[in-house]
């Protein structure tokens, strides 16, 4: 898979004080979906706004296609940019924002290309509404379509599921994946949801702090940085204090890594399966099966890779893939 976009020791401060990127080296591949993801603050704004031309670097190279970007005029036509800002004419319909966005790019054939792209996003029965008048969803959708319409190389995502509910969400992510499959276009996405960059990103880039920890498929990082698997056992609320600490000390026989919260316990090992089997045991021994409700395996996930990489909590951090102000 050849390389679309590569960025070479970049570095960008504010105020000569606050250093936002600090010598991020990256390479996008053509056809991929890269996810980026770190804390508020971590510099993935400022590094999405020096990819699309709008910051100038203070130091470092950005190659598109293997050739060294000079000046914004090169990348028009060849990126679409949907930013955390809503980007569209509110006094419009979703049809003419649509016109006017498919006249700024002279595209042939516009109105095919209009209505292919209504469906893809699910905008087509909503074509005549004013677009102020469309809900947090589905403005974030038609803020998407307009970066796709003028069928870019690149489509960086800064933040788009920003303000959505739920469904709204599921919506945006159905079609990313849509667009990826249909369009083939590359796609750079940041994203506070990690449960979408594990599905959605073929690979995702870990930054904090200006600088990118760790680069690799979610499964590379979950097996390198998150191998410590969860096991978690729920009793009957009913289950006596001495059953529960008969309980406790056979566990603990066989692992360290045990907590306990009311009527739950919870293992960590690096072989959950096998662990299943032994706890298993021991509960048939103590004769207490009968109180178990629940078990479960619960894997590394993004937040653990975090984690073990910073000794941060993402949560505690109020983490985001994009909305950090730098």
């Amino acid at each position: 898979m050849t390389v679309i976009l590569q960025t070479r020791n970049l570095y960008k401060t504010y105020d000569k004080k606050v250093k936002a990127v600090q010598g991020i080296d990256l390479e996008i591949k053509n056809g991929e979906v890269f996810g980026l993801l770190g804390p508020n603050g971590a510099g993935k704004t400022t590094l999405i706004k020096m990819l699309v031309g709008i910051l100038k670097p203070d130091k470092g190279e950005i190659l598109f296609n293997g050739i060294k970007l000079n000046g914004t005029t090169e990348l028009k036509g060849l990126i679409g940019y949907a930013p955390q800002e809503l980007v569209f004419y509110p006094f419009l319909t979703v049809l003419e924002n649509m016109q006017l966005f498919a006249s700024l790019y002279s595209i042939k054939n516009a109105r095919k290309r209009i209505d292919e792209i209504l469906e893809l996003f699910q905008l087509t029965e909503l074509s005549k509404r004013q677009a102020e008048k469309m809900s947090g969803g589905q403005k974030r959708r038609l803020n998407i379509a307009l970066s796709l319409l003028h069928s870019p190389q690149i489509l960086f995502l800064d933040e788009p599921s920003s303000g959505m509910d739920p469904q709204s969400r599921n919506v945006l992510w159905e079609s990313v994946e849509q667009l990826k499959e249909k369009e083939g276009v590359t796609i750079l996405l940041s994203t506070h949801l990690m449960e979408v960059a594990d599905k959605l990103s073929d690979r995702v880039a870990i930054i904090d702090h200006g600088k990118v920890l760790t680069v690799g498929t979610p499964d590379e990082l979950k097996s390198k940085h998150a191998s410590i698997e969860t096991v978690e056992i729920q009793f009957a609320k009913n289950i006596s204090p001495l059953i529960q600490e008969k309980i406790t000390l056979q566990l603990k026989d066989k692992y360290e890594q045990l907590s306990t919260a009311n009527d739950r316990f919870f293992i960590k090992t690096k072989n959950g399966l096998k662990a299943i089997s032994d706890i298993m045991k021991t509960i048939e021994s103590l004769a207490v099966l009968s109180y178990l409700q629940d078990i479960q395996l619960r894997l590394g996930t993004l937040e653990d890779v975090f984690l073990n990489l910073t000794g941060k909590e993402l949560r505690e951090n109020n983490f985001s893939f994009g909305g950090d102000r730098r």
